[in-house]
């Protein structure tokens, strides 16, 4: 016989606790110069959630109701299934997923509000703007303030994984003044994986995290052979400023300009009018004209630090409205950007190039690259424009078709080995046949889709995101091999 237990008197339960999307994973680095930024605190909770970053965005964020109203507060919400593209809901550059993302997420512009916005309703954080450089875009202009291509410290990452924490991406390197690492002294470098080829991982099962290596997945990029090369005081001086920035916008930061456009009235004045100062600093005259006169005129942060390295101040302390000066490294104080030089154009040789061009393959882009021209000057000779333009469409038509061929001939292929074998036409039974795997997204994975859809159901399926010159082909196939049997 059981022996009855009084039951432990339960604790009261003071408040409702709440609930989040996603875990509560804190930012690295905050109210420092080393603070996370916001493109690698999605990647970590993606990681930590076991998604792939662009998943954890349209299966996740993008179905919860507070998330896109924050993201999107003018439209409607979609009526397509979880699985759809965000990109075909036609919620503006906020959602979109691709190169540009992290310029999106971690700028001054109002996609980066929005987006700290939607992880701080996801999981539960709050202040997560201090993660984007959003505290700035009234008083720097948002033009060429971050860099798209990432870019790393290897010190920086070997000493996250030493402390026992995963390696992260800083707000710091992404700004496009930095070139080094303050705390090492070492000029920032691209991730470049130093294994072989033949010991990457296969595409689809690469790992898109900010620290690790894409190529064969090495945590802090400890399969890298490139070695970091000492940065020059000017430059360190750079991103020492811009790191101290980091830490006062995570403070009681005034964001209005207006306080910081009257000292600098003064200061212009002190040195003998705009045309003087404009001349000191390396800025044209009548962009500092257009700043100082103007209510939502600004500089850019390259311009900032000119002005604060010529004068011997803090930036960060300059756009408070402070004139405060800090060590300058001894040398030349002569303006650090270099003026822009209009090159005068050759148009017997581009004319040449583009004419080789043709003839070897290459596109437009590449010989703008290698001429160092824009498009509109290529214009100028329209014929051979336009012949370069046909010739590489043409050339793309070509590969599209080839690829669409042997797609269609492989997925032929095995099916009418399985059906031989009587076994289904499936991508495990396809993946056992030929040795190597089919992952769905594979263009020979679709049309074996559709060829056993077709097989089955004698009928086709949805058409889903091939082409329609592939759908039909594979539904051709499909039909011929039903006749055969």
């Amino acid at each position: 016989m059981l022996k009855h237990v009084a039951p432990h008197k339960q604790p009261e339960i003071s408040a409702k606790r709440t609930h989040t999307l996603l875990y509560k994973v804190q930012p690295e680095g905050r109210g420092s110069g080393q603070v996370e930024s916001l493109y690698s605190l999605l990647q970590r909770l993606a990681y930590e959630h076991s998604l792939a970053p662009n998943r954890l965005v349209c299966m996740t964020l993008a179905n919860d109701p507070d998330i896109r109203a924050t993201m999107a507060p003018s439209t409607t919400a979609p009526t397509h299934s979880y699985d759809s593209n965000v990109k075909e809901w036609n919620w503006g550059s906020c959602w979109t997923w691709g190169k540009d993302t992290p310029n999106l997420m971690i700028g001054a512009g109002l996609a980066a509000m929005r987006w700290a916005n939607a992880l701080e309703i996801a999981s539960g954080n709050q202040s997560l703007d201090e993660c984007t450089l959003r505290g700035l875009h009234l008083q720097i202009s948002t033009n060429k303030l971050v860099v798209a291509e990432a870019r790393i410290c290897l010190d920086c990452l070997q000493q996250d994984l030493t402390t026992g924490r995963m390696p992260y991406e800083r707000l710091l390197w992404r700004m496009r003044p930095v070139s080094c690492c303050p705390i090492h002294r070492k000029a920032l470098l691209s991730p470049q994986c130093g294994k072989q080829r033949v010991k990457h991982k296969d595409k689809y099962l690469r790992i898109d995290y900010c620290g690790a290596c894409k190529q064969c997945g090495s945590l802090g990029f400890s399969c890298s052979d490139t070695t970091a090369t000492p940065c020059s005081e000017a430059d360190l001086w750079r991103a020492e400023q811009c790191a101290q920035l980091l830490v006062a916008l995570s403070s009681n930061w005034h964001q209005l300009p207006g306080k910081m456009k009257t000292l600098m009235k003064a200061q212009v004045e002190a040195t003998g009018g705009v045309q003087a100062f404009a001349a000191k600093v390396g800025i044209p005259k009548s962009d500092i004209s257009r700043w100082l006169n103007g209510t939502s005129s600004r500089l850019g942060i390259d311009q900032l630090l000119d002005i604060a390295w010529v004068e011997g101040v803090s930036l960060p302390e300059l756009l408070q409205g402070n004139w405060v000066e800090v060590n300058i490294p001894k040398g030349d104080r002569s303006p650090l950007r270099a003026r822009r030089q209009i090159k005068k154009i050759n148009h017997d040789q581009l004319r040449q190039a583009m004419i080789d061009a043709i003839a070897h393959g290459k596109n437009a882009t590449q010989v703008a690259r290698t001429m160092q021209v824009s498009t509109k000057s290529m214009k100028s000779h329209a014929a051979l424009y336009e012949e370069l333009q046909a010739h590489a469409i043409s050339r793309k038509q070509a590969t599209d078709e080839h690829r669409r061929s042997m797609a269609l001939d492989e997925a032929a292929g095995v099916a009418t080995q399985l059906l031989a074998a009587g076994e289904k036409l499936s991508l495990r039974n396809a993946m056992k046949l030929t040795g190597n795997s089919w992952y769905p997204t594979e263009l020979r994975a679709q049309c074996l889709r559709v060829i056993a859809h077709v097989l089955e159901n004698a009928e086709p399926p949805m058409r889903g995101r091939i082409s329609a010159a592939t759908f039909g082909a594979a539904i051709a196939v499909a039909r011929r091999l039903q006749s055969s049997r």
